[in-house]
């Protein structure tokens, strides 16, 4: 799933820069156009228009959605492990049955690797 959402923003970004770049044309055409009293300019004018702000609100939405990502990576990071929380998850199964987890291993802050082991 992740290697899709990086596809698809990957590919929105592609997109609005494709966009941009008809945009910034069909307004150097409708210059051009409008100089020698075309009636076609006005077309040129309004397809430009039309690809700014498609190309503007796909950025926009990209903003948007990699700010959200990053709020939500960081409020994980942030996050304070309640160990009893763990403890409690790994004691217990979806069935709400005891599991070899759940056995308690007595803890001495003083007592070395080998001792534990």
């Amino acid at each position: 799933m992740k290697k899709n959402l990086f596809s698809i923003r990957q590919t929105r970004f592609y997109a609005a820069i494709a966009l941009l770049i008809q945009s910034f044309t069909f307004f150097i055409l409708f210059l051009i156009l409008c100089a020698k009293k075309k009636s076609i300019s006005a077309a040129f004018l309004a397809v430009s228009a039309m690809e700014g702000g498609a190309a503007a609100y796909l950025l926009y939405q990209l903003k948007e959605e990699t700010d959200a990502i990053d709020a939500a990576q960081a409020a994980l990071c942030d996050a304070e492990l309640d160990e009893a929380a763990i403890a409690a998850d790994l004691a217990y199964g979806a069935d709400e049955e005891e599991t070899p987890a759940c056995r308690q291993i007595p803890r001495e802050e003083n007592v070395s690797e080998d001792e534990f082991q």
